[in-house]
Parts: structure tokens; sequence; C-alpha cells
């Protein structure tokens, strides 16, 4: 990710997608933000799949060069990780709180 560095000034830096009036951020300090990007429709193999391609086509997630990312994210993950992914899931799905969404 180094490559996607901007520096403004000697030991400080932003990230390229950042805006250009985003300030300088000393390179000694790393912060890690935990968030939720999303959920599954279902944990059946499809909306699973659905959910794991957008969730790991996005650059703020999987920050690699698409050429080389999406012919492995297409034919080897998202052949395979579905399945177990929705299994992981079934262990934690609330289906009263998701059948009160709809």
């Amino acid at each position: 990710m180094t490559e996607n560095v901007v520096k403004d000034h000697p030991g400080e830096g932003r990230l390229a997608h950042a805006p250009s009036d985003h300030p300088a951020v000393s390179r000694a300090k790393v912060g890690v933000v935990l968030a939720n990007l999303g959920t599954p429709d279902a944990t059946d193999y499809w909306s699973m799949r659905r959910y794991l391609n957008e969730f790991l086509s996005d650059k703020r997630v999987v920050d690699y060069a698409g050429w080389k990312w999406q012919p492995l994210l297409q034919l080897i993950i998202l052949t395979k990780r579905p399945f177990s992914s929705g299994k992981a899931y079934r262990g934690i799905w609330n289906n009263e709180k998701t059948k009160a969404h709809y």
C-alpha cells in the first residue's frame, strides 16, 4: 500500500485516494477501524457468493490490482468460499430478526 501514499512533507503522507485537502498523517501513527461493511441476504450459496463478490471487490477491503485479483476471486475464491462462509453465517444467523426486516 506504500505506493498509494502521497508525500506532502518528509515523514508524513496521505493516501492517494484521500481528498487533497486531507491533513497529512504522521507515519508513526497507525489506526485500525473495524466496521460492518454489510451482511448477505441469506446463507445460501448464491447469496453468499453475491455478498462476497461485492465485499471482496471493494478496493478499500482488498488493495490489489484488479487484473490480478479478479481472476483469482472469480475462479477460485467465489467457487469455494460461499459454502464455508454460509455455514459460518448459519451459526450466528438470527432468523427472527431477518424475517422482521422484510
